[in-house]
């Protein structure tokens, strides 16, 4: 059966060393979840909404790549409007601090949303598009002034 297969290759990942060790609670849990997939066929109702969102997800593809296609046009729109403000200048540490404590006592920690490099620029706006612009808004607020919120509050729309 299936059910044998799928333990039977778990158990030799798990003795060949590729996957860490798992105590054998978990172990029995996986199992357990694989029931419940496999007690959902019978689930009739529940079939036919997973059946319909993977019939979907096709044509979401469109809506995925807006979304994408927004998220670089607002990276590289906050990069040019807020790329580089986090300097000593402003209150903030362009060496890391790691712990949070910075080698310069009156600096702050460089804010885990930032604008300086496209990968943590595209992440700021996902976590924005998601609804947790605050933080984010907050830190730009304390360098430029008030003005910065423009922008978060588009991004969020």
């Amino acid at each position: 059966s299936v059910l044998e297969v799928l333990v039977t290759d778990i158990l030799l990942l798990f003795e060949e060393g590729a996957i860490p060790k798992l105590s054998f609670l978990r172990v029995l849990r996986l199992l357990r979840l694989i029931r419940v997939l496999r007690l959902m066929r019978s689930w009739k109702s529940l079939y036919k909404v997973l059946a319909t969102f993977v019939r979907v997800l096709p044509q979401m593809s469109n809506l995925l790549v807006l979304t994408f296609i927004t998220m670089v046009i607002l990276a590289l729109l906050g990069m040019q409007s807020f790329g580089g403000i986090y300097t000593p200048g402003s209150g903030f540490s362009d060496v890391p601090c790691p712990g949070g404590i910075c080698p310069n006592p009156a600096l702050q920690e460089l804010p885990y949303r930032h604008f300086d490099y496209f990968g943590p620029a595209m992440n700021t706006v996902f976590i924005i598009m998601t609804g947790a612009w605050i933080d984010a808004a907050a830190t730009a607020v304390e360098v430029l002034g008030v003005s910065a919120v423009n922008y978060f509050i588009i991004a969020t729309l």
